[in-house]
């Protein structure tokens, strides 16, 4: 999925609560384990960098799992202005 693609979803899933609004209070990297990413619903491959961590869902209290470049677009998007 590119770049402009994935903001779009991540917007949404922003919007309608399946990503936290909130900033990760703890999170880490490691090695992907063919887990589906929480932002772009792609699978983290094992050549892959993943980022979890833990930020308050309104749905689960599962760590967030993403690939390193969705955490980047996810980060932003949930602190940018509303408009």
């Amino acid at each position: 999925m590119d770049a402009h693609a994935t903001r779009l979803l991540v917007r949404k899933k922003l919007e309608d609560g399946r990503l936290p609004k909130t900033r990760a209070e703890r999170f880490w990297a490691r090695a992907g384990a063919e887990e589906i990413c929480d932002a772009c619903e792609s699978p983290i491959s094992k050549d892959q960098m993943a980022v979890e961590g833990f930020a308050p869902r309104i749905t689960d209290l599962q760590p967030l799992r993403v690939h390193a470049s969705c955490y980047q677009i996810w980060d932003a998007e949930r602190s940018a202005p509303s408009t």
